[in-house]
């Protein structure tokens, strides 16, 4: 299985299986956009998941249908068409500042 982080930088070249993945673009899409944040961030091969290091580190993955962002230690979830404001609440619940532009 490819990380998100690698995944996100292939192009549409790649193989066919990771490119009509809906959940691993959905993951893509969010993991850019936080790493975009500032946030310091990892993947896993074990698990289709963000994982957020800090002192209370978060988890972020896709619900079985794929149609919800789930944050496994808040438990909260939010449609994955709204990744943009999901790493902003991400950053908003971390107590963190954004170091992008703009922002």
């Amino acid at each position: 299985m490819t990380s998100l982080g690698s995944h996100q930088e292939e192009t549409a070249a790649g193989p066919p299986e990771e490119r009509s993945n809906p959940e691993v673009e959905a993951l893509s899409d969010l993991f850019r956009r936080l790493t975009e944040l500032g946030l310091d961030l990892d993947s896993t091969d074990t698990r289709l998941a963000i994982v957020i290091s800090g002192p209370e580190p978060l988890a972020l993955s896709i619900d079985r249908p794929g149609e919800f962002f789930l944050w496994h230690e808040v438990k909260e979830t939010h449609p994955v068409t709204e990744s943009a404001q999901v790493a902003r609440l991400v950053v908003e619940r971390l107590g963190l500042r954004s170091s992008s532009a703009g922002e």
